[in-house]
């Protein structure tokens, strides 16, 4: 069978089990850009290669291999982002397998390892935060649509710890300023919707986005963030903004991010002692564990604390 074929026949079948629509793009995008890959065409159909692997019975674990090692050095993947497109391969050839559409034995997926994990996460520190915010303040006196959208979408980030598929979809009607609430939608990672507590200084750039917006543009859009004609900005539009602050502000490649924001959100709340079970609530994290991965990564600050606040270092015995 044509590969192009065998995913179309995957989607569809996966699209049956009620899964996120973030979660089929995910499939979709990676068994594509794998097809393409095998193409020798680096995304552009009609650079197929007259060498090209069209079809399923022709993949070797030598080619998954390739692929991710193309992934590493050409697309600059973070290891996070490789190990979620093996993932997705690993399910597809598993259904493959099941279909019988490949041999069982010869699963090429089957002699593919995990790559090692790497369990540092890498944050921002303050002063490259500072000094974004900075260069967003200066940026933003030039009074244009841009400039203002920018700046309140990393001021949210960093005031709320929002992923990036929840930045998407939110709407003004979901936010509450009076009260200092937003219920973020529910996305891939979280299935139902989500409310979160909105600080002071986060509600105050919030209204002057929002009085800018109202007075100075089209009127207030649906959506929190939205190109200039009010429509919502896609997934990669949001990483766009990052690509061009990272190279305005000369920060090594994949620094920005709306991960890296959220990174420095759950990083800044551990350091200063909150609850792991409120970073929880906080992060929307589904299990405690995930948030317990970070807890133990800035271990050194739960030590310090631990040694300020606990109680035997004030009794003697």
């Amino acid at each position: 069978m044509l590969i192009k074929f065998s995913i179309k026949e995957y989607i569809e079948d996966r699209s049956l089990e009620n899964l996120s629509r973030r979660t089929l793009e995910s499939y979709e995008n990676t068994l594509t850009e794998f097809r393409l890959w095998l193409n020798g065409c680096n995304g552009n159909e009609e650079e197929a290669s007259s060498r090209a692997i069209t079809h399923i019975g022709d993949i070797t674990s030598s080619h998954i291999k390739g692929y991710m090692k193309y992934c590493y050095q050409e697309r600059q993947n973070s290891h996070t982002t490789v190990a979620g497109k093996l993932t997705n391969l690993k399910v597809y050839f598993n259904y493959l397998a099941t279909e019988g559409l490949i041999d069982e034995r010869d699963n090429p997926i089957l002699r593919v390892k995990n790559p090692r994990k790497d369990t540092s996460v890498e944050t921002l520190t303050e002063e490259q935060v500072r000094l974004m915010l900075r260069h967003l303040r200066r940026r933003r006196r030039v009074d244009d649509f841009y400039h203002y959208r920018d700046y309140t979408l990393v001021v949210f980030l960093l005031g709320t710890g929002a992923r990036l598929g929840e930045i998407m979809d939110l709407r003004w009607k979901d936010i509450e300023l009076k009260g200092g609430q937003v219920v973020f939608p529910a996305t891939g990672k979280a299935r139902t919707q989500q409310g979160q507590p909105l600080g002071a200084k986060l509600v105050s750039e919030l209204k002057e986005y929002k009085q800018y917006l109202e007075n100075d543009t089209h009127g207030l859009p649906a959506y929190l963030f939205t190109t200039r004609t009010g429509r919502k900005l896609s997934r990669e539009a949001i990483k766009l903004v990052f690509v061009r602050l990272a190279q305005e502000l000369k920060f090594e490649y994949g620094r920005v991010s709306a991960h890296s924001l959220r990174h420095f959100y759950c990083s800044s709340l551990i350091k200063a002692g909150v609850s792991p079970f409120v970073v929880q609530k906080l992060m929307r994290h589904s299990k405690i564990e995930t948030t317990m991965k970070y807890v133990t990564l800035w271990g050194q600050s739960l030590q310090e604390g631990n040694e300020k606040g606990n109680p035997l270092n004030n009794l003697n015995i």
